[in-house]
This record gives structure tokens, sequence and C-alpha cells, in this order.
């Protein structure tokens, strides 16, 4: 398990950057400076306290426990997925929130929300 998520004492050119390449540079600064300011660290520990307390849930499902914006789930789960803290389901299932058909996330074994 890695010590902390988006380890803020790397240096920003050594840290992944949450916006894609073909993005605007303005996108690029923008999430080097969510980075630098602990923003998305911070968000990814509350994804994953709230996928620890309810296991199984949609990316919507998730939002709505955590009374946040739906997409902030969205964008966090695939990033912890990456870093080992999550994992997706095998089946997808319908979501209560948003009635489609939808990935459920489950919290790996040992993924503590203490240690990021």
């Amino acid at each position: 398990m890695p010590e902390k998520l988006l380890d803020e004492r790397l240096p920003l050119f050594m840290r992944p950057i949450p916006a894609r390449k073909t993005d605007p540079f303005t996108s690029q600064i923008g999430a080097g400076e969510a980075i630098l300011s602990g923003r998305i660290s911070k968000q990814e520990r509350a994804v994953l306290a709230a996928l620890k307390q309810f296991p199984g849930s949609t990316s919507g499902e998730l939002a709505q426990a955590m009374r946040a914006d739906r997409y902030l789930p969205s964008r966090r789960l695939p990033s912890l997925e990456g870093q080992g803290y999550v994992r997706r389901g095998i089946l997808k299932r319908r979501c209560a929130v948003t009635n489609m058909l939808c990935i459920v996330w489950f919290p790996e074994k040992g993924a503590a929300c203490d240690c990021l």
C-alpha cells in the first residue's frame, strides 16, 4: 500500500496530473493546484471512508451518501483503484440514484483511511 495518496512531498512534475493531455493548459494548471493544495488527497480520503462504510456502492450512491457532487466519487474512484485502495465489482447493477446500470466499487482489504 502506498504511504499516502498523491504524496504532496513529491515535486509537482513527478506527480500524476488528473487532467488529460488534450485538456487546455488552464485545466493542467488547475489540476496541479488541486494537488498542491491537498484538495485531491482530501477528497480521496473522503471517498475511501464512504466506500468502507457502504461497500458495493456505485459512484452515484456514494455521492448521495457523502452529500457531495455526483462527479466527485466518479473522478476519485479510478485514481484510488490505480493506487490499490479500491476495486471494481465484477458485475454491474442498477444504481439506486441514477437508475442506470453502473459499476459497483469495493474497498481493498487493508485499505485504511488513516494511513492516507
